[in-house]
């Protein structure tokens, strides 16, 4: 450690740069923990960018702060990597920290830096979530189109959670009653059997939710008169879409 310190005097900014990268590696495994399922994706949000930038500077700004002022942090700050890791890890800590809690109604809301960063959070949250389930749609439209609501119900939802050995016993629950308040709406066995897709992927993916609706599909497929219409119910709507084009221009 002794050999390092000088190394660390003679390039002044490295430190703050080696901060800076350890700030912004605390920032990206917590958003990485928030989008398990596309944890590569969040890097094309700009707000998740955004939020890596604060954390990076957050430590900067502790690393100057405990130079400038010595602040004595125990025996880790003794040497110039222990500071370093310190100052990186503490934006984690910083954006955290709220000044008091303001009751709004039945809110509390922050206020300091968890505030602005859960901004930032919320943001990526949405995009997030935007993207993901138009993506989903689509995938899971095309994997149920033949599919029984009615038969598949149990047997798809069973299957799928069987399957995934490290669902817990509330995330079961809390599907089950899903598709339980699913099968009372009064729509249409097509918009149902996307909608149980939907619920499904949510907790799996749609991979193993197309394994399992392939696996399954002899017992629970639509019948030939269902598909015709279906498939004859998807033709008027074409031609109504194209009536209103019409009549637009």
């Amino acid at each position: 450690m002794e050999e390092i310190q000088p190394f660390f005097e003679k390039y002044y900014l490295l430190p703050y740069a080696f901060a800076f990268l350890i700030g912004c590696v605390s920032g990206l495994a917590e958003l990485a923990s928030r989008y398990k399922d596309h944890p590569v994706r969040m890097l094309s949000y700009f707000s998740s960018n955004i939020y890596l930038l604060i954390n990076g500077f957050c430590s900067v700004l502790a690393l100057w702060f405990i130079s400038e002022f010595d602040i004595n942090i125990g025996s880790v700050g003794e040497t110039e990597p222990g500071r370093i890791i310190l100052a990186g890890l503490s934006s984690m800590l910083i954006l955290r920290s709220s000044f008091a809690s303001i009751k709004q109604g039945d809110k509390s809301i922050d206020a300091g830096f968890a505030a602005i960063s859960q901004v930032f959070l919320n943001s990526a949250d949405r995009s997030f979530d935007q993207k993901r389930s138009y993506k989903n749609l689509q995938k899971v439209s095309k994997i149920v189109k033949d599919i029984d609501f009615d038969k598949a119900q149990k047997s798809l939802p069973t299957l799928c959670l069987t399957l995934m050995k490290n669902t817990s016993i509330e995330e079961q629950r809390v599907i089950g009653k899903e598709v339980a308040n699913l099968n009372k709406l009064d729509i249409d066995n097509f918009t149902k059997s996307i909608l149980l897709g939907i619920i499904i992927s949510e907790i799996t993916d749609t991979e193993l939710l197309k394994e399992a609706v392939d696996t399954l599909y002899d017992s629970i497929k639509l019948t030939d008169e269902q598909i015709e219409r279906i498939s004859n119910y998807k033709v008027s709507l074409k031609k109504i879409e194209d009536l209103k084009k019409k009549f637009k221009d």
